[in-house]
């Protein structure tokens, strides 16, 4: 897998995702910005996620992908790393298998993140919706929402739990050994 000139790696990591990946990739597809790499490691589904996908990218006649199929199942930690050590951008995020992004997201998100040198990484909330996509009460509302906020708990010894989607400078995951089982 070749950076090029894209600036970031986008990774889904699925698991019998088939029921909803196609969704997801869809609103991947309708991004404002682009410049992304693709990466979608399956951790051995038993349903047919790997040939949805593929189908999904021939249709949509989709470049800057890749598609790893594990031969076993490992967990959503292991997967991650091997992603995080796959790609070869500066930048990366995560997003769920089942999630559906607003066309502004990785936009907005790398906006933000590119504002500051200082920033590792760029989080956004989420909210729940049913099968029919109809929004359902409450959502996700995780980790400090600025700067300052972090800084304090970082410095307090608190421990950052970023969801997906954030978009976050690659290096530092690694520097800090990447996911643990």
């Amino acid at each position: 897998m070749t950076g090029g000139n894209q600036m970031m790696t986008l990774c889904i990591c699925a698991y019998n995702a088939s029921s909803y990946i196609e969704a997801t990739l869809e609103s991947l597809s309708r991004q404002t910005l682009r410049n992304f790499r693709l990466l979608v490691i399956d951790d051995c589904s038993i349903d047919d996620t790997v040939q949805k996908v593929r189908r999904f990218f021939l249709a949509h006649n989709w470049e800057n992908t890749e598609i790893v199929a594990l031969p076993e199942n490992h967990g959503t930690a292991y997967v991650r790393n091997l992603a995080l050590h796959k790609a070869d951008t500066p930048l990366m995020m995560f997003f769920d298998a089942d999630d559906v992004a607003k066309p502004e997201m990785i936009e907005k998100l790398y906006t933000k993140l590119a504002s500051d040198e200082n920033l590792i990484a760029v989080g956004c909330f989420c909210n729940y919706m049913d099968a029919k996509g109809n929004p359902l009460p409450g959502g996700l509302f995780l980790g400090p929402q600025g700067k300052e906020e972090f800084l304090q708990k970082a410095q307090a010894g608190k421990m950052m739990f970023f969801t997906p989607p954030t978009l976050f400078r690659r290096e530092y995951a690694i520097r800090a050994g990447g996911y643990r089982q």
